[in-house]
């Protein structure tokens, strides 16, 4: 198993980029690396222009797998079956696999971890449990197999500061006043201020292209269209309300604010209104 990404936002392409970056960082002596071909179902998540930008970056080739035939990824539907016998029925909360084998547990009530506590027990089986122990098929185990074959096949890996810039969704803006907007939100770049005001003496476009990450909107990375391969970091000018927030929540904190009928649209509101107004909208899912 070289990668994997829990998360409470929903299943979309920047969940998809997170997973392939788990696999693909190098992390000292952890199986990782750049597979050439990846066999996906046909959701449509797996069609997001930035996987699959990311994905032709990295020379990967993607092949969905036909409709209606579960047969044609049975090792990893076997792989959560065991994840889910071995590891997650044993956790506080489980919802077991049907009502049955759930009977009379309360799980919402049971539940006693958090999602970052949720992420380190599923690592930790993966490389102590899952990848030591004889795999019935391989009739060995899953590292031992790896350890024999790695080395005739020199697998490729990114280091995380490549695959932050590279593993995003990705937009085309135009650069004003050192800055870019996407979403409603604001990010400013420093570095490309110069290139800004000689693309204005000029009268020349000032488009750029900019990275996403949908699951951290606290930053992106820009590029001008002259330098393609060179990014700047920009940070967001609401540094607050946008730490470590998901495009999904900030969607919904949007439809909060229009239930509670608040009249200023976000981009009007302080910084501190919006982090108040996030921290508001989290309460109240807990009420339900």
């Amino acid at each position: 198993i070289l990668g994997f990404y829990i998360s409470l936002a929903p299943f979309c392409g920047a969940t998809l980029l997170r997973a392939l970056a788990n696999a693909v960082v190098a992390d000292g002596e952890r199986p990782k690396g750049i597979p050439l071909k990846l066999l996906v179902d046909n959701g449509s998540d797996y069609q997001d222009s930035g996987f699959l930008r990311a994905c032709a970056k990295l020379n990967i080739t993607v092949e969905p797998t036909k409709p209606k035939e579960p047969n044609a990824k049975a090792n990893i539907e076997r792989f959560f079956r065991t994840l889910n016998t071995g590891l997650i029925h044993k956790l506080p909360g489980t919802t077991f696999s049907n009502p049955n084998d759930r009977g009379d547990y309360d799980s919402q009530e049971m539940a006693r971890i958090t999602i970052d506590e949720l992420r380190d027990h599923v690592e930790t089986w993966i490389e102590h449990v899952y990848h030591i122990d004889t795999h019935r098929t391989l009739e060995q185990a899953p590292i031992d197999v790896w350890n024999e074959e790695a080395p005739e096949c020199y697998p490729n890996t990114l280091t995380q500061q490549d695959a932050d810039v590279l593993l995003r969704d990705e937009v085309e803006r135009t650069l004003s006043k050192g800055m870019v907007e996407a979403h409603g939100l604001k990010w400013k770049c420093p570095a490309l201020t110069t290139w800004e005001q000689a693309k204005l003496r000029l009268n020349q476009d000032r488009k750029v292209i900019v990275r996403i990450d949908e699951l951290n909107l606290s930053e992106v990375y820009i590029a001008t269209k002259d330098n393609s391969t060179k990014f700047h970091k920009a940070l967001s000018r609401r540094p607050d309300y946008t730490r470590n927030l998901s495009l999904y929540e900030h969607k919904q904190i949007k439809e909060f604010t229009k239930k509670k009928r608040i009249k200023a649209r976000i981009k009007r509101l302080s910084d501190k209104e919006l982090y108040l107004l996030r921290l508001e909208y989290k309460a109240s899912l807990g009420r339900g």
